[in-house]
């Protein structure tokens, strides 16, 4: 492009969206990738929760949400819980002397 060409003639975009869908098309030929595996809709610890307990799909969701909560809080609970002011110190702390 020149620069030194001050036309002030302007290019219409009036008509650029007006027929956007003659574009690039692709071909729909139906093929879909193969599957090589079966997959299961359910997940295998939920499978695992039906077989052994009999309760629904949705129940043994539920359930081991409920016990990894549970879990969970009594972990909590143990890890801030332990070492407090009532512990007993261990029979080598009390021989026990320090290099000086």
């Amino acid at each position: 492009m020149n620069q030194d060409n001050k036309n002030n003639e302007g290019i219409d975009f009036s008509g650029a969206l007006k027929d956007s869908g003659t574009g690039v098309k692709f071909e729909d030929t139906g093929w879909r990738a193969m599957r090589y595996y079966k997959e299961t809709q359910i997940p295998k610890m939920i499978q695992w929760a039906i077989k052994y307990t009999g309760l629904s799909e949705r129940q043994a969701g539920y359930t081991l949400l409920g016990l990894a909560l549970i879990a969970i809080v009594v972990s909590l609970f143990l890890f801030f819980s332990g070492g407090g002011a009532g512990t007993q110190p261990l029979p080598y702390e009390e021989t026990y002397k320090p290099f000086q």
